[in-house]
């Protein structure tokens, strides 16, 4: 059995905004502290595979302070 917990260390990502708002971490990531981010901010987020053995079952789950899902599944491949 493969430890799909282990494959996923080589996956980080870091969210970055242009009001300083900036937050990153890996792969499982959960927090219930919320960031802060300007309206209007223009934000990037850019997510990294180290290892080069793909995302191994990892997915992005966007939500706001509310709990209010955006955008939920989102599966990465490559």
């Amino acid at each position: 059995a493969t430890d799909q917990l282990a494959l996923r260390s080589g996956i980080s990502w870091r969210f970055d905004c242009d009001d300083r708002a900036s937050l990153s971490g890996g792969a499982p990531y959960t927090s219930s502290s919320p960031l802060a981010v300007t309206i209007g901010a223009t934000c990037t987020l850019i997510m990294t595979d180290s290892h080069g053995d793909g995302w191994n079952g990892a997915s992005l789950e966007v939500t706001d302070c509310a709990g209010n899902v955006y955008a939920s599944g989102l599966e990465m491949s490559g």
